[in-house]
Order: structure tokens, then C-alpha cells, then sequence
């Protein structure tokens, strides 16, 4: 009987090819999967380092004396272990510059164990058994340059008498002042029967006291984009408040909110006045009366023809986005940076 044959010389390749490729798929699943995990890991970690930047930044500016501030490892190591999923976070770094008003964290992978790595799984069949993983922040604190506020200004006359002699002088000297403004409230009337006094500023010049309008050219609703290094805003004259406005009122009686310090004006009046924005201060409303809207104010306070807001300045420190940097009027700000 014939036999046909036919010799292969690559016959039974095909399984040390199966093993071959088995091994490489593994690999690639091992690599897939412990990157997806350091990936993860390295989020934690900038969350952690996000966050306690972020946290001794407000210490420092609520009070640079405070132990958060000046020695604010525990701070750091409570934020950074807060964000690890592990609980446990290595912070590498930290640098607080009181005299720059910046803090840098960097924060480091921990395992369960104590060791300052990131311990893989998939991949020590490979014989890489761990990683260095780390993430960096910067944040800062300091008094805002400029931000979108309220269209509203309040006269530098009217901000001083919150202050003793010692912190006005340490103020204009330094541009920043230690303790708390008086909590005393203060009526800021903007009627055309309030009596207007007048003081001098930190350049000098007469400044007539009170209440501004500003102009509402800021992005968000009832707002003004003002800046320290471009200080001059418009006025938007009347008695009236608008409806956006009306809108934000609520939330003053609860928080204080950052308002425009004006140093100068221009002289002249209605929508021809300018102001000259000096700073930004915290203001804490506990009343107001506008047209339309009235809340927590008496008629002995301010009668038929008063319009005004009642309050008290306080030290505050905002996440809102104001950038720059200005005098430290009590109204502080802490930012990432990077």
C-alpha cells in the first residue's frame, strides 16, 4: 500500500509558541493592571497634596502665629492620609515660606507595612516588586490683588475707624495688620441726605467717605471685575439695586464677603466718577435697607429716606478665585498655584 508523506519541520511549534505568548500576555496584563493601580495611586496622593497645601495655606492666613501654621506636619499628614484610599500617606516635603506666603507639599506612596513605596502585584513576576510614586503641591495665602466682588465700594474713611492707631499705622507701613477689626457695627449709607465726611488715605489725599455703586462688567451675575494694579472703576450711580443682586443677598447674612476698599476718586460724579480701589476687606452684613429690600434694620437706625447696609469687618479667608496680591485688610485669600 503507498503512504503519503510529507515532512514539517515545524511541526510541534506550535505549543512552546503557545507558552511563548502566554508568558507575553501575562506580562502585558500584569503591566496593564499595575499601571492602572499606580495611576490611581498617584491621584490619592495629589488629592492629599492638593488638599493639605491648601489647608496650612488658610492656618497661616487665618492666623501666621497658629501651630497649623508654623508647624503644621500633623495638618499635612491628616489631609494626606484622609485622601489615600490605604489611609496612608509618606508626606516627602514641606516647605512653608511665611515671608512669600507659599507652602509646598509633596506627598509620597506608603504601603500597610510603613515603607515609603508603592507595592506592586502582577508585576513581581517580572521581579519589579515596588514603585516611587509622589505628587506635588503649592499653595498661597495672602491679601487678593484682584477678583470678581460685589459692585458695591466702600470709602477708605469709613474702613480706618475699624482699626486701632497701632494697626492703621502697621497697615500703611506694612501693608498687613495684626488682631481683629473692631466688631462694632457701622451703617454705610449711600442716600443722597447721608452726611458725607471726609479723611485722608494712604496717599494722602482727601477722601469722601461712604458707599459706591460699581459698575457690574464682571463675568459672574451682580458682580465687578476689579484689580489693585488697574484701580480705577467705574461708578454706576443710582439707588436702585438690581435683581441679580437682590438674588446674592441671602447669603451675606451668613458669610462675609470681600468688598473694594476705595482710596481716591476722580472728583467727579454720577456715571463720570471713578474709584481708585485700594484693597479688599471682609465684611460681615448683619442689615441692609435698598429699595425693595429690607432685612434686620430699624427705622431709628435708618429712617424714611435711608438706604444703606449695616455691618462689621472681620478677618476671612475666601477659596473664591481672586488672584494677585494687595494689602491685607482682614480679607485673605488661599489658592493652589501649582
Amino acid at each position: 500500500m503507498w503512504r503519503l508523506t510529507h515532512d514539517n519541520s515545524e511541526r510541534g511549534a506550535v505549543a512552546p509558541l503557545t507558552a511563548l505568548l502566554i508568558v507575553a500576555m501575562l506580562g502585558i496584563t500584569a503591566f496593564a493592571v499595575d499601571v492602572a493601580t499606580m495611576y490611581s495611586e498617584h491621584s490619592q496622593l495629589q488629592n492629599g497634596a492638593d488638599s493639605a497645601a491648601l489647608a496650612i495655606a488658610q492656618a497661616c492666613a487665618n492666623d501666621s502665629s497658629s501651630a497649623e501654621c508654623t508647624a503644621p506636619d500633623t495638618l499635612a499628614e491628616t489631609m494626606g492620609n484622609g485622601n489615600a484610599l490605604d489611609n496612608a500617606t509618606n508626606i516627602q516635603n514641606l516647605v512653608v515660606d511665611a515671608t512669600a506666603g507659599t507652602v509646598d507639599v509633596t506627598t509620597q506612596s506608603r504601603d500597610t507595612d510603613g515603607n515609603n513605596h508603592f507595592s506592586l502585584t502582577f508585576a513581581r513576576a517580572l521581579g519589579i516588586d515596588t514603585a516611587d510614586i509622589a505628587a506635588s503641591a503649592r499653595a498661597s495665602w495672602g491679601g487678593p490683588g484682584a477678583g470678581a466682588s460685589l459692585p458695591w465700594t466702600f470709602s477708605w474713611c469709613v474702613f480706618e475707624q475699624a482699626l486701632s492707631e497701632v494697626q492703621l499705622e502697621d497697615l500703611l507701613s506694612t501693608g498687613d495688620f495684626t488682631g481683629d477689626p473692631s466688631l462694632t457695627d457701622v451703617l454705610i449709607r449711600y442716600d443722597t441726605k447721608a452726611l458725607t465726611t471726609t479723611c485722608n488715605g494712604p496717599t494722602g489725599h482727601a477722601v469722601p467717605g461712604g458707599f459706591g455703586w460699581l459698575k457690574e462688567d464682571g463675568t459672574e451675575p451682580c458682580s465687578a471685575d476689579v484689580s489693585t494694579d488697574d484701580p480705577e472703576a467705574g461708578s454706576a450711580p443710582g439707588a436702585s439695586i438690581s435683581k441679580d443682586c437682590k438674588a446674592r443677598l441671602e447669603a451675606l447674612k451668613t458669610s462675609p464677603t470681600l468688598i473694594p476698599i476705595f482710596q481716591e476718586t476722580n472728583g467727579l460724579e454720577g456715571a463720570n466718577a471713578e474709584y481708585t480701589i485700594y484693597g479688599f476687606a471682609a465684611f460681615q452684613a448683619t442689615g441692609w435697607k435698598f429699595p425693595g429690600a429690607q432685612w434686620n434694620i430699624t427705622k431709628a437706625e435708618c429712617g424714611k429716606d435711608c438706604l444703606g447696609i449695616k455691618g462689621h469687618f472681620v478677618r476671612f479667608v475666601t477659596l473664591d478665585e481672586f488672584t494677585g496680591t494687595g494689602p491685607n485688610l482682614g480679607g485673605t485669600t488661599a489658592r493652589l498655584i501649582g
